[in-house]
């Protein structure tokens, strides 16, 4: 059987990626109302800490994401796409880097005086986020998990270029480094999990990776659109 990352060169993983690159030309992510304010910078500098606030329980929970698709149903000899993407998470070993730190970083850069202490719960939006993909990877087919999780990767790297250059124009002298490394960090990570699906895709798994693609895209988007609602119209 071919690692997935041998997949890449595929017409199944063409095949996967296009579809989900069509939805992005379908909404992109730059269209949606959680980043006009990002775009345009007429938001409040307590609306942007709000917004990565809420956001900081989907960092701490997607290397849980990636742990309940690696316990599913994965084929053995793909399993090396989520434990090197498990790896990342965890900075490859180096403590500074590691994901969730480096965004506690990016909440004290914004203002947050204790980032590592999260004070009550996210919005439910955020709960129901949690738990639903959760659920996805650990107990719904492993093709439509991997599927979800790649276009959800998708959405984050292009969200990150969205808020980088916010940041870059907010915050020039600051030394930022969680969406400066996300921006191509997450496509990458995303076209390796393109890769794992597409494998299910030429192993008559298509409708279940259809369904992945949908899934992931409508429960993204919901988070945002639930967080957008909070931050902005609460």
């Amino acid at each position: 059987m071919r690692k997935s990352h041998d997949v890449q060169d595929s017409n199944a993983f063409v095949a996967v990626r296009d579809r989900a690159r069509a939805r992005f030309r379908e909404a992109p992510v730059e269209a949606l109302p959680l980043f006009a304010p990002f775009i345009t910078g007429k938001l409040a500098p307590e609306q942007a800490l709000r917004v990565a606030q809420e956001m900081h329980a989907v960092v701490e929970a997607f290397p849980r994401f990636l742990a309940a698709l690696l316990a599913n149903d994965l084929d053995s000899e793909l399993r090396d796409t989520i434990v090197d993407n498990l790896y990342e998470e965890q900075g490859r070993m180096d403590k500074t880097a590691v994901h969730l730190t480096t965004y506690r970083a990016l909440l004290a850069m914004l203002g947050d005086a204790a980032p590592h202490i999260r004070i009550g719960r996210p919005c439910v939006g955020v709960v129901a986020y949690v738990r639903a993909v959760l659920d996805l990877c650990a107990r719904g087919p492993v093709a439509e998990g991997a599927a979800a999780l790649a276009i959800i990767e998708d959405h984050v790297a292009r969200a990150s270029l969205v808020i980088g250059r916010w940041i870059a124009r907010e915050h020039p002298t600051a030394r930022e480094r969680h969406f400066r490394v996300h921006e191509a960090l997450d496509l990458r990570h995303a076209d390796e999990l393109y890769a794992l699906a597409a494998h299910y895709w030429e192993h008559d798994r298509r409708l279940d990776v259809e369904q992945g693609l949908a899934m992931g895209t409508y429960l993204h988007r919901r988070l945002w659109a639930d967080v957008h609602d909070e931050v902005f119209r609460g």
